[in-house]
């Protein structure tokens, strides 16, 4: 039997703007002889999302180490911390059975016409309790296979045009930082309506995509349930945390992608000012004493929505 190795990285390898834990991956292992085995933890208590790197180097992984921490980035048993591990699962399983738009009409039809079955196996305890929960929503009419895996085709309006110079090319930065593999686009979409419908949290006409507080959010991330455009998104329902950015973006990257998704995804109601790298500095310096993802509820303590 063939052992597969993998290269595990520890917390001080995943901060700073090195990242040289990151670069080894990238550069140095050959997957035929050494993989990479992620460590949620470790990940997670140096600032960056486990799962945004899973899926950024999900070529390569061969194994996932699995811990538990809270917000404060203290550990805790697995399951009573603040990391996605369901969502990783998730993703785990969608990489080796993924559901396509197209499969997933053919999986919802089969639940329809099998669901006597299904409720069998529910009442007789054949079912592990965690395919028995996905069934019992299921039945439910919680969960829409086929609506769930179907991709926005909406098409973004054409972004306003009165913008200045600096402006235009900040917003082409921009838009190649929000394009970027494991990025913005991984999860809310091209057409910033949500990757999955549904599933992730729209920035097109969001109450959220503010100044200040959008700079914050793409710093620090975000985990927590979330009124956006009057829909309410829960962890609960297998949401991953918003991957915090400060160790992976420049003050630069950040300011440009932060004006490109104020112009992009506000229907043209925003004013097309410039977000600048000496902002995304001071702010980031403001916040360097702060720990872990931040949740909506401290969000709108220094910034209240109108979220009705």
């Amino acid at each position: 039997m063939a052992i597969q190795l993998g290269c595990q990285t520890y917390t001080w390898q995943m901060s700073g703007v090195a990242l040289p834990a990151l670069t080894l991956v990238e550069d140095g292992l050959d997957p035929d002889c050494l993989g990479y085995t992620p460590d949620s933890g470790h990940i997670a208590k140096g600032g960056m999302d486990p799962l945004a790197i899973i899926r950024k180097y999900r070529s390569q992984v061969v194994h996932v180490h699995f811990k538990d921490m809270n917000t404060a980035g203290r550990w805790e048993p697995m399951g009573a911390g603040s990391i996605d591990h369901e969502g990783t699962t998730r993703y785990l399983a969608e990489m080796r059975e993924p559901i396509s738009e197209w499969s997933g009409h053919a999986y919802q039809t089969a639940f329809t016409v099998l669901q006597e079955d299904i409720k069998a196996l529910q009442d007789s305890g054949t079912l592990d309790r965690e395919t028995a929960e996905f069934a019992k929503r299921l039945m439910r009419g919680r969960v829409d296979l086929a609506e769930a895996s179907k991709k926005s085709r909406r098409k973004r309006s054409a972004p306003v045009t009165n913008m200045s110079a600096p402006v235009a090319a900040a917003y082409s930065r921009g838009r190649e930082v929000y394009s970027r593999d494991a990025h913005c686009t991984t999860c809310h979409g091209e057409d910033g309506l949500g990757a999955v419908a549904g599933v992730y949290p729209p920035l097109a006409n969001s109450e959220w995509v503010d100044d200040e507080l959008l700079l914050k959010i793409i710093l620090k991330g975000l985990w927590g349930k979330i009124d956006v455009n009057g829909k309410t998104y829960d962890p609960a329902a297998g949401i991953p945390p918003m991957t915090a950015f400060e160790h992976m973006l420049t003050d630069q990257e950040i300011a440009d992608v932060a004006t490109f998704t104020r112009i992009a995804f506000r229907d043209r109601k925003v004013v097309t000012g410039l977000i600048t790298p000496e902002q995304v500095r001071d702010l980031r310096a403001s916040l360097k004493d702060k720990s872990g993802f931040y949740t909506p509820e401290e969000l709108l303590q220094d910034h209240p929505l109108d979220l009705k």
